[in-house]
């Protein structure tokens, strides 16, 4: 047996608990007993509960003195004797022992190395070969192979980034060259590093135990503290190596390096491994060999058909860091972190294939796994293909994508929910849902219809390229022989009728998401045999493969008995009394929907059995209630409206999980669940409300019917229920559907959420409506004496465009007045519109608040521009990008400081002042500082604004805004391809709403110059990206800042090419002066070929290009 002893001094800290786990893990002890613990009980608990233990005894601290602990297995029984605040008595029963001990009994030990050395036996170390694989026998057939994998955890050594700058330096030749020299220079690196890994922590050990128990004076605890950060450094690598293999979101699940970790990555190893196989012929087999021949055999018929074959930084971006590499073994992680080093060559390699058909080479050689999707497969057919491909594949494909993108929605057919940004899996349940109601509801009628639910095998397995090859043309893409376009040529030749939900709706051949698919037609003889012409056809040039003993027909009642003989045999498929699920979801819910929706229930409570409880901490089970098991109704929920008392069930199933304290034990519920659905700034855990969370998703299919009317769902449900009226004013009607009833019950969420954005204002009552923000309901009050019919044009000047500032005055009372003046005005007029609320609640914490105010005003090492930027985030940013290195140290404290005194008043009810704050954040900078910690090299390098091409112009703007006095000022720049300023601006704006509105502001005066300027190639840029993605969606924006939007979508008109990009801070710092200064100052220029004097030399600082 072995035990563990540690007077840890403390185990408070994450560190503490962090490197307990790791000398557990290192010794695999049976016992761990602590010393000077310093906690209570409760959170000793926890600790060795993470730390692997069944059992445990805990004596707790008194204050900050004392605190034991002892735990062990639960192969071992430890029993009481005794104990007090200085000892643990106990006695030890293990399985192989007959009776139980106090003390180590070494005479046994002692025994057994006697009997090793008498018999000269030691340990010889390892022996064998380090190779993966080897295969062939004679030596030009000899292969001998170890993958490469490049290590997530190498990134933190600082020596990786000279390996990689000197071995890419050093070769001339192709990027595949480059690459494959790089593999050989960090394998030899590799060795050298990971021979010293497990050295180098043992010995820091070493070192830290000496230096504890040493004599203390500055250099030897300046040492100490330095060995703890080394050694924490070592153990945050291992971490990252369990985190690359474990495959899961790491960070987020609320564990570090632990046994649940382990646990993942051992069982995917498992999971993964293919033990046996039957083959087609029904044959089993076992062996390595022969289950590897089958395999490639099966696939290779699969895979018969061979392929024809803003780059780089831009792809790279959405790419996961650790995901599975291919065959060349190196992760997006390393593009991403080494950009700066292999970008130029990467770029110029995927441009070359982009722009001049160059060949992949063996980029395009990918590995395909496969991962089975049934428990313990044995048939081929089970397993899915993954395809393994190279980062430099998955770039050139990303871009073509990105760049398919503006007009994809355009290419692909309305009944496609899937590929497209915009379009939801929930559209096509919620028509199949509608459909399927229709009919079910025909019970009259000479013509029944039919729903045909087809499956696909392997639809995206069995593309052919000759199909893709006849699609494409010559020059360019056509319409060719996929099923959208077979069922269109039947309908427009009125061989095929589909369906509708209703008289006047559009009538649906079919419906798609990815393979799956329903077509709709007239049940008889000549519609089935039209539509087994349409699916031979399709077959036969697409290669698809429709397997029709899984498909499943649907009838109307009003069908005919003869019809519905003959249909499913002409098809050759099943007939279904009650249409299946589509998508996951029921076609059809009866009065018994708690029923149909039983199997929510049934799949949170199999995901909860599937975990160890041991393996999560209380914090582990607070992410994973969060992030999986709330998140498993969500689809549901966005399409139906369940009942309220399966969400209490599932509450119900939610606390019991919370509260057990082991597998099948069931724990006290010290408080409602009610109460931990609080946010946590009241209190609670932010725990989801089931049956609230199901009415806002639902809400959201309200909001979806107003914003995008000429979808397909929204079409469809107009035609059905609200014809000739908006969703808002929408009645419920009769004989409607589930789903209808549903969304139209949270209509008065959507109204008491939503405010009229002023337009024309003519729509808009000055009395009944909600059009002025931040009033109660943003409704006027009583101050308001005129007519109670008058509308709010009444007070615009329609012709200027402006408010009626004299009228508003007098109207209104001061604070109403001053907040209508803010209501920005578009320059050309619109219709009213109807939008959204807001709130900005981190910028009131953490800076806007009187104790921070104070706080930042104390604090004279930073010097902060309090009033400026749009919102937390780009404040955020903002300000360590114009701070230096020390002043950014107190500044990250500072807003430390403030979230932990804001959490000490929430929780603990105690408080500091302002001042108090800031000797604080001084105080803990200064120890700090004198820690002298391990300072860790980053190899990312700041971003610096980039020239436009050739004969392009490109405009820069930024917005500040004073929140006192409600100013603000853009700051617009125009440079060409060689980064000369060709003009410079700015102009004073007053009643301003907020910083949201000057961003959108200062956009509209950058477009503004762009047309003085008269250039019709123009580039926008700025650092706010919710103005620019509003900039490129064409369709009308219904938020607070809609009128400068709309003015901006209005204006682009006037130029050939304009492209609104979003960059960062640091690549607009000249606009973010301009603007910031423009407003300390209070003043309006133009200039023409230049800027002021004080934003001179960051214009110069721009205008010089990076070396290449």
């Amino acid at each position: 047996m072995k035990s563990l002893c540690w007077n840890v001094r403390r185990l408070g800290s994450p560190r503490a608990v962090q490197r307990l786990c790791f000398l557990v893990k290192q010794h695999n002890p049976h016992l761990v007993f602590l010393m000077e613990t310093k906690l209570d009980k409760k959170m000793m608990e926890k600790v060795w509960r993470r730390c692997g233990f069944e059992h445990g005894i805990e004596v707790e601290a008194e204050g900050s003195r004392g605190g034991l602990c002892m735990a062990w297995e639960k192969e071992i029984v430890v029993n009481l004797r005794s104990f007090s605040r200085w000892h643990i008595d106990v006695l030890i029963k293990e399985d192989n022992v007959e009776e139980e001990w106090r003390y180590w009994d070494n005479k046994d030990m002692e025994a057994f190395r006697e009997t090793l050395m008498e018999c000269r036996l030691f340990d010889i170390g390892f022996s064998g070969v380090c190779f993966t694989w080897e295969r062939g026998n004679l030596p030009e057939t000899n292969i001998r192979e170890r993958k490469f994998h490049f290590e997530a955890w190498w990134t933190m050594e600082e020596s990786l980034e000279k390996v990689i700058r000197e071995s890419w330096e050093a070769t001339e030749g192709t990027l595949l060259e480059k690459l494959g020299k790089l593999q050989l220079c960090l394998q030899d690196w590799s060795r050298t590093i990971s021979r010293n890994k497990e050295g180098l922590k043992r010995k820091l050990m070493k070192e830290l135990e000496a230096l504890a128990e040493g004599e203390r004076d500055d250099d030897i605890l300046a040492k100490l503290i330095d060995t703890k950060i080394h050694l924490n450094l070592e153990i945050d690598k291992d971490e990252m190596y369990w985190e690359q293999r474990a495959r899961q979101n790491w960070l987020k699940l609320g564990d570090k390096n632990t046994s649940y970790f382990h646990r993942c990555a051992l069982t995917r190893r498992q999971t993964n491994t293919i033990s046996k196989l039957v083959t087609e012929e029904g044959i089993e087999i076992e062996e390595e060999s022969e289950i590897l021949s089958a395999t490639s055999s099966f696939f290779q018929n699969l895979f018969k058909s061979k392929g024809v074959v803003d780059p780089g930084k831009i792809a790279l971006k959405g790419m996961g860091p650790t995901k599975a590499p291919g065959s060349d073994g190196f992760p997006a992680l390393f593009y991403q972190r080494y950009w700066h080093i292999v970008g130029r060559d990467v770029t110029e390699f995927c441009l070359g294939i982009l722009n001049e058909n160059q060949d992949f080479g063996d980029f395009n050689s990918t590995d395909i796994v496969l991962i089975p999707k049934v428990l313990k497969p044995m048939h081929l057919v089970n397993f899915r293909p993954i395809s393994l491909c190279s980062i430099i594949y998955k770039v050139v494909a990303k871009t073509i994508a990105n760049r398919l993108q503006k007009i994809i929605d355009k290419c692909i057919d309305k009944v496609q929910s899937a590929l497209v940004l915009g379009r939801l899996i929930t559209d096509n349940v919620l028509l199949a849902y509608e459909i399927f109601h229709t009919i079910n509801q025909k019970r009259s009628g000479n013509k029944g219809v039919m729903a045909v639910k087809l499956d696909r095998s392997k639809a995206y397995d069995r593309v052919e390229w000759g199909f893709i090859e006849e699609l494409r043309g010559q020059d360019k893409w056509k319409e060719g022989e996929g099923l959208s376009s077979l069922t269109r040529t039947a309908k427009r030749q009125g061989l095929i009728k589909g369906a509708k939900a209703s008289r006047q709706g559009p009538t649906i051949l079919h419906l798609l998401f990815a393979d799956d698919c329903i077509l709709f037609g007239e049940a008889s003889h000549k519609g089935a045999k039209l539509l087994k012409d349409i699916l031979q056809d399709y077959e036969i040039c697409s290669g698809q493969c429709v397997n029709f003993s899984k498909s499943t027909v649907f009838f109307s009642p009003n069908t005919i008995e003869e019809d519905k003989a003959v249909v499913p045999r002409l098809l050759r498929i099943r007939v279904a009394t009650n249409p299946e699920k589509y998508l996951g979801l029921p076609n059809m819910i009866g009065r018994r929907k708690k029923e149909s929706f039983q199997n929510l229930l049934d799949r949170i409570s199999m995901c909860i059995e599937g975990w160890s409880n041991r393996m999560l901490s209380q914090g582990g089970k607070e992410v994973f209630i969060k992030s999986i098991l709330q998140a498993i109704p969500t689809f549901a929920m966005s399409c139906f409206l369940l009942p309220n008392s399966l969400c209490k069930k599932m509450e119900g199933i939610f606390a019991n999980f919370w509260w057990q304290k082991g597998k099948g034990k069931k724990g006290i519920h010290w408080c409602q669940w009610s109460h931990l659905c609080r946010p946590k700034n009241e209190g609670g855990l932010g725990f989801r409300n089931m049956a609230q969370f199901n009415t806002t998703l639902l809400a959201k299919q309200g909001w979806r019917f107003l914003e995008n009317p000429n979808s397909l769902v929204s079409q469809v449900f107009k035609a059905k229920y609200f014809l000739k009226s908006d969703f808002l004013n929408s009645q419920l009607g009769n004989r409607n559907s589930y789903a209808w009833r549903s969304i139209w019950a949270t209509r008065g969420i959507l109204e008491k959420g939503m405010i009229w954005k002023v337009g024309m204002g003519e729509s808009i009552s000055i009395v009944y409506d909600a059009w002025v923000l931040d009033l109660v309901n943003s409704r006027l009050l009583s101050s308001y004496t005129g007519s109670t019919d008058n509308k709010v044009v009444e007070v615009i000047n329609c012709q200027a465009r402006e408010w009626k500032r004299e009228v508003v005055e007098y109207t209104f009372g001061a604070d109403e007045a001053d907040k209508i003046l803010r209501i920005p005005l578009a320059k050309h007029p619109h219709d009213d519109l109807r939008c959204g609320l807001g709130s900005e609640s981190l910028l009131h914490l953490f800076r806007d608040c009187p104790t921070s105010v104070i706080m930042w005003s104390d604090l004279t090492e930073i010097q902060l521009l309090q009033d400026l930027n749009a919102d937390f985030k780009q404040w955020l940013t903002s300000s360590i990008a114009l701070l230096s290195l020390d002043s950014c140290r107190f500044f990250c404290v500072a807003l430390w400081a403030i979230w932990g005194d804001r959490n000490a008043r929430i929780h603990e009810k105690r408080s500091r002042t302002g001042k108090e704050i800031a000797d604080f954040v001084r105080n803990y900078v200064k120890e700090i500082n004198g820690a002298k910690p391990k300072v860790v090299k980053s190899s990312k390098n700041v971003k610096r604004w980039q020239h436009p091409p050739y004969q392009t112009m490109k405009i820069n703007f930024d917005g500040a805004f004073d929140t006192k006095e409600h100013l603000s000022t853009p700051g617009v720049v125009v440079r060409d391809n060689e980064g000369s300023v060709l003009a410079s601006k700015s102009r004073l704006h007053e009643k301003v709403a907020s910083a949201f509105a000057a961003e959108a502001l200062a956009c509209r005066e950058a477009v503004r110059l762009g047309i003085d300027m008269q250039n019709e190639d123009v580039i926008i840029e700025g650092d706010s990206l919710t103005v620019i993605k509003k900039c490129r969606n064409v369709s009308p924006d219904r938020s607070l800042i809609g009128s400068y939007i709309f003015y901006i979508h209005q204006m682009q008109s006037f130029f050939k090419a304009i492209r609104f990009e979003f960059i960062s801070r640091s690549e607009n710092t000249l606009a973010h002066t301009i603007a910031t200064e423009s407003l300390k100052n209070k003043e309006e220029f133009y200039l023409d070929w230049g800027v002021p004097i004080y934003a001179e030399a960051r214009a110069r600082n721009d205008s010089l290009r990076e070396p290449d």
